[in-house]
């Protein structure tokens, strides 16, 4: 797991792809052929390594830190290998939340039957707790970006004189209008 991503690299380096491309190109007569990586099976190993912790992070605490460092290691690879020494990415992929899902779903059950079947203190809380608080962090972020897309659809934004990119708004001032105060009085916020 953690010198997957130091082989990846090794095999990323010029030299590696070359013998690689000549042993295909020679020995298998494809003449075309180019050495790439192939993204979705990265994908897959990361999504594998998430998964470990989802399942058996409750349990078993030090899984999460070396899961990662891991990830962060196949982060480290991938980047070395599309900006320095310039290998093309092939069959780019996005990761399966449902299986993370079901991964969330099977770690839960192991620690709620653990607390249930050992009648440990606070079993309720995790029963019940777990289940709520997974709910309520589903929700929330879609209803607030929700409020916020309509809150910006329904006020535009009103923008200065000179064309400039500055989010203004004439009725946020505090107190007098901007126009009609003295100096000292009163609290405006025209520009952000």
């Amino acid at each position: 797991m953690y010198a997957a991503p130091l082989i990846n690299l090794l095999l990323a380096t010029p030299q590696v792809r070359a013998a690689k491309e000549w042993v295909v190109r020679r020995v298998f007569r494809r003449h075309d052929y180019v050495a790439t990586k192939n993204l979705a099976r990265e994908v897959c190993g990361i999504i594998m390594m998430l998964q470990l912790p989802i399942i058996l992070g409750f349990a078993v605490p030090i899984i999460t830190p070396l899961a990662c460092l891991g990830v962060a290691l196949n982060a480290c690879m991938f980047h070395s290998a599309v900006a320095h020494l310039e290998i093309q990415l092939t069959d780019e992929s996005q990761a399966s939340i449902t299986y993370l899902w079901i991964s969330f779903g099977i770690g839960y059950g192991l620690v709620a039957w653990l607390f249930l079947e050992s009648e440990l203190h606070g079993m309720w809380l995790v029963v019940v707790g777990v289940p709520v608080c997974t709910t309520f962090v589903m929700v929330m972020p879609w209803t607030k970006w929700n409020q916020g897309a309509r809150s910006v659809l329904e006020e535009p934004l009103l923008a200065e004189e000179d064309d400039s990119l500055t989010v203004c708004s004439s009725t946020t001032s505090l107190g007098p209008s901007p126009t009609s105060r003295k100096e000292g009085q009163g609290f405006s916020l025209d520009c952000l």
